[in-house]
């Protein structure tokens, strides 16, 4: 098998493991975005394919999303979750795993990734998602620009320590797997 068909089937892969994630939620009864493993996977993937196939694997998960299967937060699938209140998020994730994949680059066997670096992607991409969040949010409650502070109180603050954690996670993760990958993938 080439490398480019493992690469291929690794994105599927991993497309199923964003949509897999979705079953693990849990609401903040202080607002109506529910907190997933899915961001979690989309910065992985991310890290460790960089930009194209970070935003292939998000992009299957998103248009599976779409058409109708059950694949976002809670089981629930179909346009109406992409245009609802949580679509930014959701349109974010895609933006954020092609950020985040340029940031952290391609791997190589030749180049270890710094720390650092692997951070700096992951916490763009997460500030990329919760923009696109916090904007979407804002429209579809109808608020104004003097209402981002409460926006931001609902839909970014309460998710922080959780994404940090995230973060924790993922950067050793991909650190560690980087060079495998290389080897297995390119």
């Amino acid at each position: 098998m080439t490398q480019k068909n493992r690469r291929s089937i690794a994105v599927l892969a991993f497309a199923a493991l964003i949509c897999v994630m979705g079953a693990f939620r849990y609401n903040i009864a202080s607002t109506n975005v529910p907190v997933t493993l899915q961001n979690l996977f989309v910065l992985l993937i991310a890290c460790l394919f960089g930009p194209l196939q970070g935003a292939a694997a998000t992009g299957i998960f998103l248009v599976c999303g779409i058409l109708g299967l059950p694949v976002f937060c809670g089981f629930h699938g179909g346009i109406q979750y992409f245009t609802g209140v949580t679509g930014g998020y959701l349109a974010g994730y895609f933006v954020a795993a092609f950020v985040t994949g340029i940031i952290a680059g391609r791997p190589s066997l030749l180049i270890k990734t710094s720390i650092l670096k692997l951070i700096l992607a992951c916490i763009s991409g997460m500030l990329i998602i919760y923009g696109f969040g916090l904007f979407r949010y804002m429209i579809f409650n109808s608020m104004s620009i003097s209402e981002i502070n409460k926006a931001i109180d609902l839909c970014i603050k309460p998710f922080l320590t959780g994404d940090i954690i995230k973060i924790a996670v993922i950067v050793p993760l991909a650190s560690v797997l980087r060079p495998y990958f290389a080897k297995w993938f390119f």
